[in-house]
């Protein structure tokens, strides 16, 4: 079906004031770049009510239909670029071209005076970016085909970098090519499946977050992938921070298993972000067919046991499901009953390069990384 101009120019703009109503685009230069640049360019074949929908869209999978590419969620592209706050004339790199829309917006913002690089992993993916820019009108966008671990050092310095896979650490590669005071804009899997897109300041020796916005992105792929993963068994869908074979089977023997149920206690807002931080033992599942609908809580391997609170975030209707032993309900109910009401968005995160020792403060969590230490403060 043809659709003119005016029509895909109403499909845009329906997008776009979805997102400003949502919160998501918050500023006139955000929501001028969304409104100029026709999503729909850099998703050729799909109809346009899915390309203006607020989907994220899967353009690649591996042989094991996992995707490994997409045009992300609108919402999430938006608070991302929010949190950049790209200014005219500036260079920015970004680390996964996907598609290229994102790299679009990005030189719309910078403008003539600015400088914009992406640099895609896939080659396949890379040409395809490549085309898509070229269509659009950005044809001085640089697509550079390598691993996007290393930045991109002949381009750089840089006074803002984005990442838009999820990654378990920092690149130093990316921090040396990023000027003092600059932004470096990351989807960091914090522990057990949570993730948050951080913006976080470069200073003297650390990197000092300044916004912290719910996430959920496509893994980095390469060296700097790191151990964690997204693990199918069955209907879940598990995060694994560490992949562990026996674990693992375990996890496949008791959730074939029939569970007991029982009423959940009434629980703070934001306990899951509270919990995944504070409880060791702490694992997520989402149910491969709605991935809102979850599982968040304990699970003992040695134990053979595993117990968490499963329902929509949100929900009045959650309840306890134990599956195996009585172990992990026991860790379950502790952790608990010490959980308190926590906003991911007020979360305070620092990035430290290994070595560099950081000052004690209340109330924190630290995540060690090979690069960095993310020292995590509830103020």
């Amino acid at each position: 079906m043809q659709v003119s101009n005016e029509g895909v120019q109403g499909l845009l703009d329906a997008l776009v004031d979805r997102l400003i109503e949502q919160g998501f685009v918050r500023t006139p230069r955000v929501e001028q770049a969304f409104r100029a640049i026709p999503r729909h360019l850099f998703v050729p074949g799909v109809p346009l009510e899915k390309a203006y929908s607020e989907e994220a869209i899967v353009t690649r999978r591996n042989p094991e239909g996992l995707p490994t590419s997409s045009s992300s969620m609108p919402a999430i592209m938006a608070a991302m670029i929010e949190q950049l706050d790209v200014q005219s004339g500036q260079r920015v790199l970004e680390i996964g071209a996907g598609t290229g829309y994102n790299a679009a917006l990005l030189a719309y913002l910078v403008g003539l005076e600015g400088r914009v690089a992406t640099v895609e992993i896939d080659a396949d993916v890379a040409d395809e970016a490549r085309d898509h820019l070229r269509q659009a009108g950005f044809p001085q966008v640089r697509v550079v085909t390598d691993d996007g671990w290393f930045g991109s050092p002949e381009d750089g310095p840089f006074d803002r970098i984005e990442a838009t896979v999820g990654v378990w650490d920092l690149s130093p590669r990316w921090v040396e090519q990023l000027h003092a005071g600059g932004v470096l804009v990351a989807p960091l899997w914090l522990r057990s499946g949570l993730q948050a897109a951080v913006a976080l300041r470069k200073e003297n020796s650390h990197l000092r977050s300044e916004s912290v916005e719910p996430c959920g992105f496509m893994r980095l792929r390469g060296p700097g992938k790191g151990p964690e993963e997204y693990v199918t068994v069955g209907e879940w869908s598990i995060a694994v921070d560490e992949v562990s074979s026996s674990s693992l089977q375990v996890l496949r023997e008791i959730l074939q298993t029939a569970p007991r149920v029982e009423e959940a206690p009434t629980l703070p807002r934001g306990w899951q972000t509270y919990f995944r931080l504070d409880e060791p033992e702490a694992v997520s599942l989402t149910r491969n067919e709605d991935w809102r609908h979850g599982l968040i809580g304990v699970f003992d391997p040695e134990a053979r046991s595993l117990a968490g609170v499963e329902g929509r975030p949100g929900a009045q209707n959650s309840r306890v499901v134990v599956f195996g032993g009585g172990h992990a309900l026991s860790r379950l109910k502790e952790a608990l009953a010490r959980v308190v009401e926590l906003e991911l968005r007020r979360l305070r995160i620092h990035a430290f390069p290994r070595g560099v020792s950081a000052a004690p403060r209340p109330q924190r969590w630290v995540v060690e990384r090979p690069h960095f230490t993310f020292v995590i403060e509830n103020p």
